[in-house]
């Protein structure tokens, strides 16, 4: 029956059985050429494809396609299929119907064929698609009636035309078997008879001769047809180098009919090769010799010193043929090898004639920096090169798609469709051919519609093949999508035959971003489709709320096992060991378990980490396999959680606090599997593809990347991975362990658990802030594809659900989301520092000054970020060169109170905002107003904290340590009666403070202050003070660092002194009580500016101008040097009668020259004595305003001492004043933090071991960034 316009064909049978049909028939352009592809549908069954056809001689004879239009193809079936279904093809100018009255409707018998059958061997094949559709029964042999032997259909068997769709099922088999020839022998006198068996039914038949009748060869019942005759034998091309000998040609009877395979190629010297089917030739299909079918190349192996062969031959059911090696053209010698680059396809090409040529002999594909794998197969239908194990692997084709995701994930951008890529082949690092060419293919396409849920459009490439296209949020990458929906107006139009529209669900990935630009693209192309860069505004994503801090605090509190299972792989050992001890830094023990390793060095490393605190190492006598090693170390954890991690990955900051924290995201969680450079559907941001790491990030820093562009989402996944997995505890006590017998050496183990654990009623999430490295299985080598195959095989035998489930991989919202974010921050190009989170009360004075001094100072080095509560709000921001960006303001619902100190509230905003961040370390520069649950929310983080007492909060609210009477108490409360004063708090909040409450204030700070990583003041007598009230404190680290400044403008700016006066005084700074106002009061009120002129630049409280004081109100920092110059000042002075503990007005005033008149109390005194430049009176003498004036009229008296104290003020400022800049100070902290750090490490090993994995890691680093 022929079709219209564009295509002829017939079904001439369509055979039915339980759960399939098959149909046969021939098809063709209407034009008679060969068809690409036939797209079938079959009422009430669906379509199908066929791309397969083979040759029919008849259609040859009419002039069809060459004879290359026939088909016969398979289609499983959901139920029962219609006895006589229409069938059509579907062409572009609509359906063709293929079904006529010469259509043949039966039953499908199955086919088969007893090939060889003798007293070793028995072998055949089996077309049954029974066996496929619902294993009606399984093929099997049967001998004599009674005894049974199973076949595996597990031979390739390119002969038969018949086409499943994809990739051909096996229908070959061969069996090797002792039980024919023990059965023999047990009946000698009896002819055996063998029958292959699909179900029930007889296939096939063979008869073996009785042992006592002589070796007569065995007799087939149901033989094939043979060619009759001697085979024509004609040679073509002859390659021998060494041990190979190639040859091609092709074989036919002596009257130019078709050769029966099999057939046997045997040269002098080597193994014989049996050829089981020949090669489609179109070339002898038109000189009409075996209707096409000839073709042979075979690829011998002689054995050494056989001398060079001289004959092939032929040998078939009954017939020879021989042709002389010479009669052939010798081609170069070998190895032969191809590459061809081809658009839509990949790179794909033979190899012919190396060593051991096969899956493993080494062969890789290099483009530009990217390395593929190649694993040689044998070809399919065409240009088969047969040796004696069978079709030889010579064949190697790499997708276009597998290839451009993997420069896509080593960090190539997209490329224009005419991009020129070159490929080369190479063998155990030597090249053997190259090529080039282009992969991609131009496309057509339009973005139709753009809303705020979702976009719409067509794109068009290879007509037949629906393109993909990349969709583009703001310029990144967001995702990739089919477009495979029906558009009738596109298979109008020609423009394709099936599919050409897509549609896209889109989020915004940004939590910052109001509007998406969206445009589209080819995949992996640069330049949009028509319509792209249109604009939207969808809801910005997050931020997401998690119970986290709940649910860790209702959980029965867990501890922390790492398991380790160690096979061989000894410098990712290493490496992964060094990381261990260097990131872990979170309380834990880690199990190492070596499976029976083969390599020394194992021993050597385990042994180098024996004694060190919080590892145990244990060794299986024997190989147990990689489950039941796991398994081993889950019993070992006792009740921990288990983080299940493999040997060759490298840890990285937070990873253990990262995968905690969202393990305990949800009260229903089981596991949390980190991001990774190369951990499947983990990996990030390409999935599936072994990413690269920028050289000038690194691990370390990739990891902080991810870290900081997170969102903790945590999304939702079907399954983990055991690369890295964070298991809770009440998971493993409901499911069980992993499944050692149905996994036993990994590969789905992992998968099978999370399964079970989902119908349990568990989640896993996907913790997209940490990432960890992953080298990928180091331990199994080659091997790890057959693993992951089996592995996989039985996991969707288990669950037939699994493959739709991991669909969320692709498809998510939050994942896609995951990362966008990601490649945004990459494109970023700026290497991520630690974030340092600095917690201050007030905004104003000497402490929040110096911590924006320390922060700037660290900006090299660290990320900082403040946070400031003021009791009732916490605001968080982030400190950039330019300003600080507010990032988000919290309510309490109830303000915290002082007596107390604590909030839960407080507690869980902070847990979330230091998870969320990223922080790595806390330094807190002042308690007033915070919560005192910091140090808990810290600790149960695993963020080391530091605080630093600028002040004396933490002995008494009243801060600066002064009684009623402001008498300075050191912390121990005066003798007399009355009230002390409170700062920073409400006064009425206090129960009666002195030598009462104080005291439950200084037990609830002691204690804080006992668990702090390190303790920092500012100077030696602040720290002494700090000591005696709290004497355990001698035994932390309590460091005392001052504060460094930075000036511009440094110099002797001090005016000359007039003998008859007054001295003019500058005061800067707050002029409080405690800084000194009522002396100033005092002595203006005696002097009335006879002797002395007091300029108070600051805020000047309560004082009133009058004769001897000047009030010059606030002053910022930068303007001190030119209003002090406008002041003319002789001298300044700091009255403060409480310890200070530093006081920059002091450094102001040295900075511009001035020596200064100071109260011997605190940092003050100290920093007077140390240094000169000044006068100190005593603190009994701070209260007389005589002291002062008696001081004030000696230096006006003696112009050579006051120009003593300018000089040692000068030889401040050379030496101290010039070097202990901002910078010296942060550099003290620097190495603070670095202590701080380096205590925080859990597991902590030697010098010899750390210097030792150095080595390692410095060696691998390379390899190790590039993934």
């Amino acid at each position: 029956m022929n079709g219209n316009i564009a295509l002829i064909g017939f079904v001439e049978t369509c055979a039915s059985g339980p759960g399939y049909i098959v149909v046969s028939g021939w098809a063709a352009t209407a034009e008679k050429e060969r068809l690409r592809r036939l797209l079938l549908t079959i009422e009430g069954v669906g379509e199908a494809s066929i791309t397969r056809f083979h040759f029919r001689p008849d259609l040859a004879a009419a002039g069809i396609a060459g004879g290359y239009a026939g088909f016969e193809r398979v289609i499983l079936t959901m139920g029962e299929a219609p006895e006589r279904p229409a069938i059509h093809a579907i062409t572009p100018g609509g359906a063709v119907p293929l079904v006529g009255a010469g259509t043949r409707f039966v039953p499908f018998e199955p086919r088969g064929a007893l090939d060889l059958a003798d007293e070793q061997d028995l072998s055949g094949w089996l077309v049954d698609p029974g066996l496929v559709a619902e294993d009606a029964g399984a093929a099997r042999l049967r001998i004599d009636g009674r005894h049974e032997l199973p076949v595996r259909l597990n031979l390739r068997r390119d002969d038969l035309a018949i086409d499943f769709g994809g990739d051909d099922p096996l229908f070959g088999f061969h069996v090797a078997t002792a039980a024919l020839r023990d059965w023999r022998l047990a009946h000698p006198a009896d002819p055996t008879e063998i029958e292959l068996m699909a179900g029930e039914r007889v296939v096939a038949r063979a008869r073996l001769p009785a042992l006592d009748g002589g070796a007569a060869p065995p007799a087939a019942i149901q033989p094939k047809t043979a060619a009759v005759g001697e085979l024509t034998v004609v040679m073509e091309e002859r390659v021998q180098s060494g041990a190979h000998l190639f040859v091609s040609g092709w074989v036919a009877g002596a009257d130019a009919s078709a050769a029966a395979p099999p057939l046997t190629f045997s040269v002098e010297g080597a193994a014989p090769v049996a050829v089981l089917s020949l090669d489609d030739r179109p070339d002898l299909a038109q000189a009409g010799i075996a209707g096409g079918q000839g073709g042979f190349r075979a690829l011998f192996h002689c054995e050494p010193g056989a001398g060079t062969p001289q004959t092939l031959r032929v040998a078939g059911d009954g017939c020879v043929g021989m042709a002389a090696l010479d009669s052939a053209q010798r081609s170069p010698g070998f190895p032969k090898a191809t590459l061809t680059v081809q658009a839509g396809v990949g790179v794909f090409g033979e190899v012919v004639g190396f060593p051991d040529e096969g899956p493993g002999a080494g062969f890789e594909l290099r483009i530009g920096d990217v390395c593929f794998p190649v694993e040689l197969k044998g070809a399919k239908d065409a240009n088969r090169v047969w040796s004696a194990a069978g079709v030889a692997p010579t064949e190697y084709c790499v997708g276009a798609a597998s290839i451009l995701n993997a420069l896509r994930a080593a960090g190539a951008a997209a490329f224009p469709p005419e991009h020129i890529f070159t490929a080369t082949l190479h063998r155990r690092g030597a090249a053997v051919v190259s090529g080039a060419g282009a992969l991609l293919s131009p496309h057509q396409g339009r973005l139709e519609r753009v809303s705020n849920r979702s976009i719409s459009g067509w794109l068009a490439g290879h007509p037949e093949i629906p393109a993909e296209a990349d969709v583009y949020l703001n310029g990144i990458r967001y995702a990739t999508v089919c477009a495979d929906r029906p558009r009738a107006d596109l298979i109008e139009k020609n423009i394709v035959t099936r599919g050409g529209g897509f549609q896209l669900d889109i989020a915004n990935p940004s939590p910052c971003d109001e509007h998406l630009v969206v445009s589209v693209h080819p995949a992996f192309q640069t330049g949009g489709v028509l319509g792209s860069d249109q604009a939207t505004s969808p809801p910005p994503a997050g931020p997401y709320v998690h119970s986290a801090y709940a649910v860790s605090l209702a959980e029965k509190s867990r501890g922390v096992s790492i398991v380790i299972p160690i096979h061989n792989a000894a410098d990712d050992l290493e490496i992964c060991l060094k990381s261990l001890c260097d990131w872990t830094t979170f309380p834990c023990r880690a199990i190492l378990i070596d499976d029976a390793s083969t390599d020394p060095r194992i021993g050597e490393i385990l042994r180098r980490h024996e004694g060190i605190a919080g590892i145990e190492i244990h060794r299986n006598a024997v190989n147990l396999g990689f489950t039941r090693t796991v398994n081993r170390g889950v019993a070992l954890a006792g009740e921990d959680d288990v983080v299940l991690l493999n040997s060759d990955t490298a840890l990285t900051p937070l990873w253990l606090q990262g995968l905690r924290a969202a393990a305990y995201s949800s009260p229903r969680v089981a596991t949390a599997t980190p991001l990774s450079n190369n951990a499947g559907v983990f990996s990030a941001p390409e999935m599936n593809g072994a990413n690269h790491i920028p050289a000038e990030l690194g691990v370390e820093g990739m990891a902080r990347l991810v870290q900081h562009c997170a969102l903790s989402a945590y999304p939702r996944v079907p399954t983990g991975n055991g690369y890295c997995l964070y298991i809770r505890r009440a998971c493993l006590d409901e499911i069980g362990a992993l499944d050692e017998q149905a996994f036993p050496v990994g590969y789905g183990e992992e998968n099978d658990f999370c399964m079970r654990a989902l119908h349990a009623g568990f989640e896993h999430v996907m913790d997209d802030r940490t990432y960890v490295y992953h080298r990928r299985s180091a331990s199994f080598g080659a091997s790890r594809l057959a693993h992951y195959e089996a592995g996989m095989a039985a996991l969707k035998a288990r669950y037939p659900e699994y493959s739709r489930l991991t669909a969320v991989f692709a498809e998510s919202a939050e994942i896609l989301g995951v990362r966008w974010r990601l490649r945004r921050a990459l494109q970023a190009a700026e290497r991520p520092r630690p974030r340092a989170l600095f917690v201050i009360s007030t905004e104003t004075g000497g402490t929040p000054q110096t911590n924006r001094d320390l922060m700037r100072a660290l900006r090299d080095h660290f990320e900082p970020w403040l946070l400031r509560c003021d009791g009732r709000e916490i605001k968080l921001w982030r400190v950039e060169a330019d300003g600080d960006v507010e990032i988000e303001a919290i309510r309490l619902k109830v303000p915290l109170e002082p007596l107390i100190h604590r909030s839960e509230e407080y507690d869980i905003a902070l847990f979330d905002i230091l998870t969320r961040h990223a922080f790595e370390l806390v330094h807190i520069r002042h308690l007033g107003w915070h919560g005192l649950g910091i140090q808990a929310v810290c600790e149960r983080i695993g963020i080391p904290w530091i605080l630093s007492l600028h002040d004396f909060y933490t002995i008494c609210p009243s801060v600066k340590l002064l009684d009623e009477n402001n008498t300075h108490c050191g912390g121990a409360c005066t003798p007399t009666p009355g009230e002390c004063a409170v700062e920073l708090w409400d006064r009425v909040s206090f129960p009666p403070l002195k030598n009462q409450f104080v005291a439950k204030w200084q037990a609830t700070f002691g204690r804080l202050l006992g668990r702090a990583d390190a303790l920092v003041t500012t100077s030696p007598q602040a720290r002494e003070i700090f000591l005696r009230r709290y004497p355990a404190l001698a035994d932390r680290d309590f460091r005392v660092i001052p504060h460094g400044r930075d000036f511009s403008d440094m110099g002797l700016y001090a005016a000359p002194v007039q003998a008859a006066g007054p001295l003019r005084i500058l005061v800067p700074g707050n002029i409080s009580t405690a800084k000194g106002a009522g002396l100033i009061a005092a002595i203006v009120a005696q002097d009335q500016g006879r002797t002395v002129e007091f300029h108070v630049l600051g805020d000047f409280g309560r004082l009133k101008a009058q004769p001897g004081l000047a009030l010059h109100g606030r002053y910022d920092r930068e303007e001190f040097s030119h209003k002090a110059r406008a002041i003319q000042a002789h001298v300044g002075a700091v009255f403060s009668i409480w310890p200070e503990t530093y006081c920059h007005t002091l450094t102001e005033m040295w900075a511009f020259g001035l020596p200064a008149i100071g109260v011997d109390i605190g940092a003050v005194g100290e920093r007077i004595a140390a240094h000169g430049g000044g006068w100190l009176i005593a603190p009994e003498a701070a209260a007389s305003a005589d002291a002062v004036l008696a001081l004030a009229r000696g230096i006006l008296a003696d112009p050579g001492a006051l120009a003593g104290k300018i000089a040692e003020v000068a030889r401040w400022q050379q030496g101290p004043g010039r070097q202990y800049s901002t910078h010296a100070m942060a550099s003290r902290y620097r190495q603070l933090y670095a202590d701080v750090f380096d205590r925080a490490r859990r597991l902590r090993p030697g010098e010899n071991v750390r210097g030792r994995a150095k080595k390692i890691v410095e060696a691998r680093q390379a390899s190790l960034v590039e993934g």
